[in-house]
């Protein structure tokens, strides 16, 4: 197996380690939605918390009336890091520094990238882990990290992607030559889950490689990346590579009250044109993607950004109060929804399959065009349903 070009630079003398309130900014931006002005009329937008008056165990509707959507996707890399999920389990997915394994390592272009890890400790031992920078280009980089989030265990799976939006940004330079740790050293404890997200610009191509391991002096940049195969894990349907695209805008155009319910179907293969981002996986020439067989078609765009623009017409000539519900599927899985300085997420499994996240009062004739976010937190299964009515189902 061919070895990676060395990419620690000066680390080893600094070997020791170095949804939330969000300010309206660009919709392109890690910092969350705009927070679009309402229009000049009466229309009031409530968020619902999720309480337990907001909370149902009655699923939605996800298989009729459904609307198919089109996702705009930006170019930019997703590094993504999953494989292996069960680090240690039966002995195998021991993808550490100590043995000569790196977890991915990407060549990114200047401008932004996003990063998303998440495993399961199985080791039957604490790990570490971290994301090591190099940079590759002439001069010095510049690395801003805007947006950091991460947790650890299975209480709040959303934490990570709140955490993310709560954060703040910090500089990172680095000579030409040179190495830096862009992430924190996470100690992780044996049988517990872990996951991270992590959005950045650079302003020159670094390395961007991540690590597992016992002691960070086992980390000397030669490592390989872990191989995708049978011999090394048994999570096959689950991948460490690049995509490209991790924001992802959907606009939904004006919805008549007369025409509701109106539903749709996120973070789910083949439900939506242009919405799932395929996985380069490192180390190989394969590619997970929708269409292809399993095992390479595992993809739900876990802790990518879907940020959605909508418009409400009460064609009616009574007031309407339109709700707006967020579901898992039959296994589960976390929700986070952002819009402007609210971000708050719910675990829809086990009780609760359904959260009343807004409500918004229109007058009759009236219209109305907002914004927000969902995010599908690791942990949980693809996919999510979404529905708008004016019907409260929780009354």
């Amino acid at each position: 197996m061919k070895r990676i070009k060395k990419v620690l630079g000066f680390m080893a003398a600094t070997s020791v380690f170095l949804l939330a309130i969000v300010s309206p900014v660009s919709a392109s931006s890690g910092n969350g939605s705009p927070l679009r002005a309402a229009n000049a009329n009466s229309a009031v937008f409530t968020y619902l918390n999720p309480v337990a008056a907001n909370l149902s165990s009655t699923p939605l509707n996800g298989q009729s009336g459904i609307t198919r959507l089109s996702f705009a996707r930006n170019d930019r890399p997703m590094i993504y890091a999953n494989y292996p999920e069960q680090i240690g389990q039966n002995g195998k997915g021991m993808a550490l520094a100590e043995y000569g394994y790196c977890i991915n390592q990407q060549t990114i272009t200047a401008g932004e990238a996003h990063v998303f890890f998440s495993h399961w400790n199985r080791s039957g031992e604490t790990l570490k882990y971290r994301v090591h920078l190099y940079n590759m280009s002439a001069g010095t980089a510049t690395v801003q990290r805007t947006n950091i989030g991460y947790s650890s265990g299975w209480a709040d799976p959303g934490k990570t992607v709140k955490d993310f939006f709560q954060s703040s940004s910090t500089n990172i330079t680095i000579p030409q030559g040179g190495s830096a740790w862009l992430t924190p050293e996470y100690s992780i404890a044996s049988g517990q889950p872990f996951n991270g997200l992590i959005r950045f610009n650079t302003d020159r191509a670094i390395i961007v490689t991540i690590y597992m391991y016992r002691n960070v002096s086992a980390v000397d940049g030669y490592e390989v990346v872990y191989p995708y195969s049978t011999d090394y894990s048994e999570d096959m349907a689950v991948y460490t590579g690049v995509g490209k695209g991790y924001f992802l805008t959907a606009s939904h155009g004006t919805i008549r009250t007369s025409e509701m319910p109106y539903r749709y179907v996120t973070n789910n293969v083949n439900s939506n044109d242009n919405e799932i981002t395929p996985i380069n996986i490192v180390g190989t020439n394969i590619q997970a993607n929708e269409n292809a067989a399993a095992p390479l078609n595992n993809l739900g765009n876990w802790c990518t950004q879907n940020y959605h623009v909508m418009t409400f017409f009460n064609d009616s000539d009574s007031v309407k109060t339109v709700y707006g519900y967020i579901g898992s599927n039959a296994i589960g899985n976390t929700s986070v929804v952002q819009r402007g300085s609210n971000v708050q997420s719910v675990r829809l499994e086990g009780g609760p399959r359904t959260w009343k996240w807004c409500k918004i009062e229109l007058q009759p004739g009236e219209s109305y065009t907002f914004d927000f976010q969902t995010i599908l937190a690791s942990y949980g299964a693809a996919a999510t349903f979404h529905e708008w009515d004016i019907v409260d189902r929780m009354a």
